[in-house]
């Protein structure tokens, strides 16, 4: 039924209540319901044909507070994509939650909703960071013909 499904994902933030500024439009937008909350945490849940899809993001842990995340190293975060079922929703994603972000300084677009030819012909994308420059994509990617 939903083997291979990703079940959930967790990602590790300098401050979770800080953050929550961030996740919580961005995890509301793409449908998810908050399940479990605490100061140094927060529990969202997607349920897709079935399977549960967790994401949650806490506190780093202070004897690891000055270690700095590095896109690329081995072990660390390089992106993480949300599927869209239209280009549309790209767009209303960057207009609705991702423009009052960065107007708040919670937020870094590094680009905006626009085609991406060099990944497929109608990829549609908008990558984006967290508050810890973690880096984000909402992407519109159909099966080629």
């Amino acid at each position: 039924m939903s083997r291979g499904v990703l079940h959930h994902q967790v990602f590790v933030v300098t401050d979770a209540q800080r953050s929550a500024r961030f996740y919580v439009p961005v995890l509301r937008f793409l449908g998810y319901e908050q399940v479990g909350v605490s100061e140094s945490h927060q529990d969202w849940r997607l349920i897709t044909n079935g399977a549960p899809h967790e994401i949650s993001f806490v506190s780093v842990a202070s004897a690891l507070r000055d270690v700095p995340h590095v896109r690329g190293a081995v072990g660390q975060h390089h992106h993480f994509a949300w599927t869209a079922e239209l280009p549309d929703e790209v767009d209303e994603f960057y207009e609705r939650v991702l423009r009052p972000l960065v107007e708040s300084g919670d937020c870094v677009v590094q680009d905006p909703p626009s085609l991406c030819p060099e990944y497929s012909p109608r990829y549609y994308a908008v990558f984006f960071e967290d508050p810890d420059g973690l880096k984000f994509e909402f992407v519109f990617n159909p099966p080629l013909d």
